[in-house]
């Protein structure tokens, strides 16, 4: 009767603290700026270069530990938008006695999902870190912002294609890690590193390499 007693009183202790311990997840937005610094070569018969020197990037990911516990692993999905515009060349015909300016506009994004693993050593402080498949995407696009492309050069009338739009489609591998501060309320900040291996190609426009290591904000908490 005693022991009976004991165990029951045993499970009554235990399984409330049990229940109080439900698997929380993880979830951020992040903001950032993906540095490009590079050119690409337009279209035109001069070849001429376009500077692209980053990406303004909006992202949120969702990490889903498997257990409680202060070494955590898991599974992670999101995504990244990527923007740039308004980046001018002026494109030089007849020896400089005529161009013309182009404008350019450049999105990019992608959708991620692999596995993360977690440690948290004290309650106020995590360390992440995960990798996985990416399906990216890009899109260009490129004006003149006027009536016509058709300019007057030494040589005679001459048409410039300043008006191209541009897709690329790819898959690739993302690879990010960070850090976090946790906030009794749950809140968390920090900062993260990833990088994306991709190439935009967007075939007579030009390519942007896509493969450079960048930071962001990070801005979430555990639900």
């Amino acid at each position: 009767m005693i022991l009976r007693g004991s165990v029951l009183w045993l499970l009554v202790a235990v399984a409330p603290s049990a229940l109080a311990q439900p698997v929380a997840s993880h979830v951020q937005v992040t903001l950032g700026s993906h540095r490009l610094n590079q050119d690409y070569r337009t279209s035109d018969p001069w070849e001429n270069l376009m500077d692209v020197r980053s990406l303004h990037t909006l992202g949120y990911f969702y990490q889903r530990p498997a257990d409680v516990g202060w070494l955590q692993y898991g599974l992670e999905g999101g995504g990244h938008v990527g923007y740039d515009s308004d980046r001018e060349l002026l494109v030089v015909i007849g020896g400089g006695n005529s161009g013309v300016s182009v404008y350019s506009d450049l999105w990019s994004g992608d959708i991620a999902g692999g596995i993360f693993v977690s440690a948290t050593p004290v309650t106020s402080l995590r360390f992440y870190a995960a990798a996985g498949p990416s399906l990216y995407w890009g899109a260009l696009r490129r004006s003149d912002r006027g009536s016509g492309t058709s300019v007057q050069g030494t040589a005679g009338d001459v048409t410039v294609d300043t008006r191209t739009h541009r897709y690329d489609l790819g898959l690739g591998l993302y690879r990010r890690a960070g850090v976090e501060l946790i906030f009794p309320n749950g809140f968390a900040l920090g900062a993260s590193v990833r990088r994306l291996d991709a190439t935009l190609d967007f075939r007579a426009a030009g390519s942007v390499r896509m493969n450079q290591t960048y930071t962001s904000l990070t801005l979430g908490g555990r639900f």
